[in-house]
């Protein structure tokens, strides 16, 4: 809307790009404050009256590949964060769960000391192998990043 854009640092108009479906930008913008394309204004060569105003797209195309990248960064991170709940989330269950239960059922008169031993062996086989998916799915994140 205008008020949201009335408050803003530089003089010129905006050049907005609305790929929202349905459209989020008021169309009914004053042209000293911006100018606004939506998709159909986009995708309709005839249009191209309407937006007289720029030289060429190029400046949209670089500023709508810049958007698309930042929120494909922002998908790939909730969709790793989500991976790295649930990891974890398993982590837990194994450590206190699962592996005091498997003890419990196939050994029951195992002397206490080495039961202790024992849990406490498994649950670092499953610590390191957890902290190597972590790790695995970090550096994957820091090299799409790069």
């Amino acid at each position: 809307t205008e008020r949201l854009l009335e408050g803003r640092k530089t003089p010129e108009p905006l050049l907005i790009v609305d790929l929202g479906i349905p459209a989020q930008v008021d169309g009914r913008l004053r042209p000293s404050i911006g100018e606004c394309a939506d998709l159909e204004v986009l995708q309709n060569a005839s249009s191209r009256s309407l937006v007289a105003s720029w030289a060429d797209l190029a400046h949209v195309r670089q500023r709508v590949t810049q958007a698309v990248a930042e929120l494909e960064a922002f998908c790939r991170e909730r969709n790793l964060t989500q991976l790295l709940r649930s990891t974890q989330e398993r982590h837990q269950r194994y450590i206190q769960v699962e592996i005091p239960r498997l003890l419990g059922a196939a050994f029951p008169e195992l002397e206490q000391g080495l039961r202790a031993k024992l849990e406490s062996e498994l649950k670092g086989l499953v610590r390191d192998y957890t902290n190597g998916v972590f790790g695995d799915i970090k550096a994957l994140f820091r090299s799409e990043e790069d």
